[in-house]
Parts: C-alpha cells; structure tokens; sequence
C-alpha cells in the first residue's frame, strides 16, 4: 500500500513521538533503581536505548563492584549495517570510570538480532581487553525495535 506523502509525514511524527515516550519512561524508571535483576532488564534497557536508532549504534553500560550502573554511553556510530568498534576505547572508559564490569550492547536497524560472525569475533577482542584490566564482560546484548539478543542468554559468554 503506499502512503500519501502527508500520510507518511504523520506516520514519522506518531512513530517519534512513540519513540520518546518509550526512552523517557524508560529512563525514569530506571533512574531510581540503576540495576537489572537479570539478562532481560538488561535487554530491555538496552533495547530501550538503542532500538529506535536508524544506524548502527554501540553503546556499553558500566559497572561497579556492586552491580550498580554507573553509566550508559553510546561509544561508536556506524553506517545503517555495521559500526567500526575500537576495544581500546572500551578498556579507557572502563579505567576513566572505575569501572568493574561491563554490558556490551549494539542495534541492528536491520531487525535481524542474530549476532553475525564479526559480531562473535568483535566480542571476543573486548573480552580479552577487558581481561587484562580486571572488567568483566557479563553479556553483549543486540537490540532492534521489536527483538533482543542476549549472548549470556544463548551460552555466547
């Protein structure tokens, strides 16, 4: 069926507006309790923050050593299929931070959240930087607007 270009234009507000009401709540309620009791309050969070985006985005949550979030942050920004990832600048953070553990997570604008064969490699490179400063990588979760996948989930960790 094709839209009207104001059909279309009303469609892209609702979908927007839909999309800031889904992060604003999400970031209040979260706000009060920055921790997840297990791998799906992760993937909704995550997925909360970076399922909507219309290129590829990773992002990292930190940890402290009591499983509190410290922070959130969109770290690296890509092209609609792939984003470079640079294990270096996630080890920085991670020291800047005082860091303990993180929580790896990226969209596929796609849709698609089956991890892909860079994806498993990309994990693995930040998993053994992380090694080597004591941060331990709990999960990588990919998001899309409507899926989530979890690495710990699937044995992947």
């Amino acid at each position: 069926m094709q839209l009207s270009t104001q059909h279309q234009d009303m469609l892209n507000q609702a979908k927007a507006l839909y999309e800031n009401v889904l992060r604003e709540t999400g970031i209040r309620s979260y706000a009060s309790n920055p921790s997840f009791g297990d791998e799906k309050e992760a993937s909704e969070y995550c997925q909360m923050q970076l399922g909507f985006e219309e290129r590829e985005v990773f992002g990292v949550l930190f940890w402290d050593t009591q499983n509190r979030l410290i922070r959130f942050e969109k770290l690296f920004f890509g092209t609609i299929n792939q984003a470079s990832i640079h294990p270096r600048e996630i080890v920085k953070k991670a020291l800047e931070l005082n860091s303990s553990a993180v929580i790896l997570t990226h969209n596929h604008p796609s849709g698609q959240v089956t991890p892909s064969q860079s994806d498993k490699q990309t994990t693995a490179k930040i998993k053994q930087a992380c090694q080597l400063i004591d941060v331990n990588v709990l999960d990588h979760i990919i998001v899309s607007a409507t899926d989530t996948y979890s690495f710990c989930m699937h044995q992947l960790m």
